[in-house]
């Protein structure tokens, strides 16, 4: 019994050190403000293990965040309110991601997210028949 909880505390441990490279890569909303997209070959590295790692909430959060990060993007300048309400809406989105993380990471620990996830009611059917069309 030993063994098997070692093994889960190095996949958690594992887990952890992905989602923090991945959230320090990410662009945060602040970002939005900007005019190119801030991808670089770190970034898809680590959406690439992130993938391998992530819970499926995770992905949909990413996903989530970067589907509303690319429109506020076509929305915001520098000219824009600071509390703009895209810049809103990306921000909690953002947050979203860390929750949902979290969740993940820390499930058995006293610091995990118990709380109800706050994805869109549907949004996994939604992103999985987006992703159908693309994929017929």
């Amino acid at each position: 019994m030993g063994r098997v909880f070692n093994q889960s505390e190095l996949v958690l441990g594992e887990k952890r050190r992905i989602y923090e490279s991945f959230l320090i890569i990410c662009p945060t909303p602040n970002d939005a403000y900007g005019d190119d997209l801030p991808l670089s070959k770190e970034y898809i590295d680590a959406h690439t293990l992130l993938r391998f790692y992530g819970e499926p909430n995770v992905h949909l959060a990413v996903n989530r965040y970067m589907d509303l990060f690319l429109e506020a993007q076509k929305v915001l300048s520098m000219d824009s309110d600071p509390l703009d309400s895209k810049f809103k809406e990306l921000a909690r989105a953002h947050n979203d991601i860390i929750l949902e993380m979290r969740r993940d990471a820390l499930g058995w620990s006293a610091f995990g997210y118990r709380g109800k996830s706050r994805l869109p009611e549907g949004y996994a059917e939604k992103v999985f028949t987006e992703h159908s069309k693309d994929i017929e």
